[in-house]
């Protein structure tokens, strides 16, 4: 055999070996790459995987390509809402039903155990709404302890009648302490619409003056009557008004203030 030909054997030899050598690296590689990603989620999420690598569907569904990334957030997000729900319970506590207790209970567990980041975001606008639910309840309390407290003050009648004209702070400070005024058979309390603000009232020009009645775009102060008809012009302590609402039980106005 000539010398050429030994050496162009030699060569394809080495060629072969050295190409064989890279693909069984590239495959040791690789599957040293899939044992720690394995090793990685086992550590992260236990018996969730088992011997099994993420599905890429979970990262994919979230939007992401890069599954370390993806951890990553998932993790800051579980960091950042990891006492939401003992802080929604310390805030609103008082305001929380058993029922809403251990939902929010199951919640942190749930937000504990997520592996999605749609899952998480699922479970704090779920946990966010029993918040919402809890401030509706206190709105509700506060409403019914100031309708008792005008309840339980004494019979207090004014003679005079409200006056842009005069000097009125006093009269209007002590509505505001009173809760009550009583002037020709009527009853008069005050409805703050810092307690519930009335957003159905859609009134034109609606504001509040500088005595800090809520008025209409014309100027009359906001009424809420059972006993006069709905858009009535009525006369108040406090000047003209408009019927907008009810609810006030006969007999009653309730003037809406700001108070």
């Amino acid at each position: 055999m000539k010398t050429k030909d030994v050496i162009k054997i030699v060569v394809l030899a080495l060629c072969l070996v050295i190409v064989c050598a890279l693909i069984v690296r590239c495959s040791i590689d690789y599957n040293q790459q899939q044992k720690e990603q394995i090793k990685l989620e086992q550590e992260l999420w236990g018996d969730i995987v088992k011997d099994n690598p993420i599905p890429q569907e979970w990262y994919e569904q979230d939007g992401y390509t890069d599954i370390t990334k993806w951890w990553e957030d998932i993790q800051n997000l579980k960091e950042e809402y990891a006492t939401y729900a003992s802080d929604i319970v310390e805030e609103w506590g008082n305001y929380l039903t058993k029922e809403q207790l251990v939902q929010l209970q199951d919640y942190s567990e749930q937000l504990r155990t997520a592996h999605s980041i749609n899952s998480i975001n699922y479970i704090i606008e779920s946990m966010d709404q029993i918040t919402a639910e809890a401030i509706n309840t206190k709105a509700i309390a506060d409403e019914t302890s100031q309708k008792e407290a005008v309840e339980n003050n004494p019979y207090i009648d004014y003679s005079y009648s409200y006056s842009n004209n005069e000097d009125n702070s006093g009269y209007n400070t002590d509505f505001k302490s009173a809760g009550v005024i009583y002037q020709d058979g009527w009853r008069y309390t005050w409805y703050s619409q810092n307690v519930l603000p009335g957003g159905g009232l859609d009134i034109p020009g609606r504001h509040v003056d500088s005595d800090g009645f809520v008025k209409d775009g014309d100027g009359n102060i906001v009424v809420a009557s059972d006993s006069d008809a709905y858009g009535s012009i009525v006369n108040t302590p406090f000047g003209q008004g408009k019927v907008y609402d009810s609810g006030s039980g006969e007999g009653t106005r309730d003037l809406y203030t700001n108070y």
